[in-house]
């Protein structure tokens, strides 16, 4: 059986940085699926209330991306005390023909040989350093990347529904015009003949 770096790849990819003030921090988990089938993912922490994660669940197309964005929510207490802040992202490969994520009740039946898993610990962010910034530009620049990923995916979509589409308009236009041509051509021979302006 495959393990977790055959089904996705992460990025980061063994922990997550943070500045440990009053919260209200964003990073970004990238998830890319690596394998030949769609890969069902969740991602749980052992510090539930301290983060909002969205998605925090989905079915991955093969070569597909996501990015999984983790707030660090607003909190009284100065400085956060990451020490026992750690992620799990669980994976498991989909049936080829699979569409939808899986439901809580799928997740549960599963074997635990089926479910891959890998952790990423939470660190405080050094302070001072430009790191902050850097890691933070980082960030947006791989949000803007899968956005820009998934706006490709999305406009191959339609451009091949739209192939598809402009044949058959092409088609009908076609005929419509055929059908006018004809009618256009044999009106004035008949009107014609009956004038007798035809000899």
């Amino acid at each position: 059986m495959a393990d977790f770096s055959a089904l996705l790849a992460l990025e980061p990819k063994q922990q997550l940085e943070f500045s440990g003030g009053s919260g209200g921090e964003e990073q970004t988990l990238r998830l890319r699926n690596v394998s030949s089938n769609p890969v069902a993912w969740k991602v749980k922490t052992t510090a539930p209330k301290a983060y909002l994660v969205r998605p925090s669940s989905a079915l991955l197309k093969p070569g597909d991306t996501t990015a999984v964005q983790i707030c660090l929510q607003p909190t009284d207490s100065h400085p956060v005390d990451f020490s026992n802040h750690r992620f799990l992202v669980q994976a498991t490969a989909a049936a080829a023909d699979r569409t939808s994520n899986l439901a809580k009740a799928d997740w549960e039946a599963l074997a635990k040989t089926d479910i891959k898993e890998a952790r990423l610990t939470v660190v405080e962010r050094a302070k001072g350093g430009k790191g902050g910034e850097v890691q933070k530009n980082y960030d947006e620049l791989v949000g803007y990347v899968v956005q820009l990923e998934t706006e490709n995916i999305e406009l191959q979509k339609k451009l091949k529904s739209a192939r598809s589409g402009y044949k058959l308009w092409h088609l009908i236009l076609a005929v419509l015009l055929a059908i006018g041509i004809m009618k256009f051509v044999t009106m004035p021979q008949a009107g014609a003949a009956a004038s007798g302006w035809g000899r």
